[in-house]
């Protein structure tokens, strides 16, 4: 197994701005999430919304009872809007247990996911901005109720007022792909600290995802778009990357120190799991049973997989908490989903929404 290779690291110190850089942050997500509220509830204020809102959350629709829902966002939205928080700040590491791998042996190149948590519906979410690329993600509508509510289990029978949190989806996916065969997800890991420079944008770190999905065509434009940014790991865990594009390039993005560091490897593949590899690097192995297996079965089929056998990778590698599995299949764009480790019942579209037999 090839040793993991650090492409860049930026080292940026972290100063007493990234502090206040924060509090803006959280400042403006407050007052965005207050005008987004469009006072819910109160008689002398009805609910307001353009007639590509109303549409978008029409289209919402029920494919799994897990649940699993679709819904297809129409017209501009921001990357970087409020949606609750990533869980409870209470959860342990016990609960992070989320696997993800790029397989590129130079034919075909899939990109595997599991997103091990709470108990959480799915939304598939299809969009496709004005000023960027089209694309299929996979969001937790739970993080759009984080007050406890029960809403996101019975999204298709709730009213257009409960169904309103569902426009901020776009900002708060967990793993995607484009329309040009860029797929990008997240893991959570113990600690994370990216550098900070006041003189660009800040950014919550699931609408990072939602800037690279919508501005970034291959690897190299990812990292770039990366740059453009302050990241910030709040309302949950700090998480790591894992970025491939469907011409063979890889690569983990971590946050350490105050540096950002991006590894790749010589391998045709690369994965990620819950502990951060930087730090590690060479001795990667022993640190995570999933992370081992993903590693022994990559190498032993030479980063070779389709999307089937992709698949029962992710199965091999579920754990209780698994809530979805996802492959994405670089080459066609099309991603298959299979809810709660029903590993028999997988739903298969295209990045545009078009559903494949």
């Amino acid at each position: 197994m090839t040793a993991l290779t650090a492409l860049t690291a930026q080292n940026c110190p972290v100063r007493a701005e990234e502090s206040s850089g924060c509090c803006r942050l959280l400042a403006t997500l407050a007052a965005a999430l207050v005008a987004l509220s469009f006072s819910v509830g109160a008689a002398e204020s009805p609910l307001t919304l353009t007639e590509e809102q109303i549409a978008t959350l029409s289209s919402l629709r029920t494919l799994d009872t897990y649940p699993l829902y679709a819904m297809t966002y129409l017209g501009p939205y921001d990357s970087n809007l409020p949606a609750g928080s990533l869980g409870s700040a209470a959860e342990g590491s016990s609960t992070w247990s989320c696997s993800l791998f790029a397989a590129m042996d130079g034919t075909a190149s899939v990109y595997g996911r599991n997103f091990d948590w709470t108990p959480c519906p799915g939304l598939l979410l299809f969009t496709s901005p004005p000023d960027g690329y089209s694309s299929v993600s996979l969001v937790d509508p739970g993080f759009l109720y984080s007050d406890g509510s029960k809403v996101p289990f019975n999204l298709e029978g709730a009213s257009l007022e409960d169904r309103v949190r569902l426009l901020v989806a776009p900002a708060m996916p967990c793993d995607g792909m484009n329309d040009q065969g860029l797929v990008v997800g997240m893991a959570a890991v113990p600690d994370a600290l990216p550098p900070y420079d006041r003189g660009k944008r800040d950014i919550h770190s699931l609408g990072l995802i939602r800037e690279i999905l919508d501005h970034a065509a291959t690897l190299r434009e990812a990292l770039a778009v990366m740059d453009g940014f302050n990241v910030h790991m709040v309302g949950g865990p700090a998480i790591h990357y894992l970025i491939a594009d469907r011409f063979g390039h890889a690569a983990v993005v971590e946050f350490y120190l105050g540096q950002r560091v991006v590894l790749s490897r010589d391998d045709p593949w690369l994965a990620a799991t819950n502990f951060l590899l930087g730090p590690l690097e060479p001795n990667v192995e022993g640190q995570c049973w999933r992370y081992d297996r993903l590693g022994e079965r990559l190498t032993a089929v030479g980063g070779s997989l389709d999307v089937s056998q992709a698949m029962a990778l992710l199965k091999e590698v579920s754990v209780t908490g698994t809530q979805w599995s996802a492959v994405y299949d670089m080459a066609n764009c099309a991603i298959h989903v299979a809810m709660g480790r029903n590993y028999g019942n997988a739903y298969s579209f295209t990045v545009f929404g078009d559903a494949l037999q």
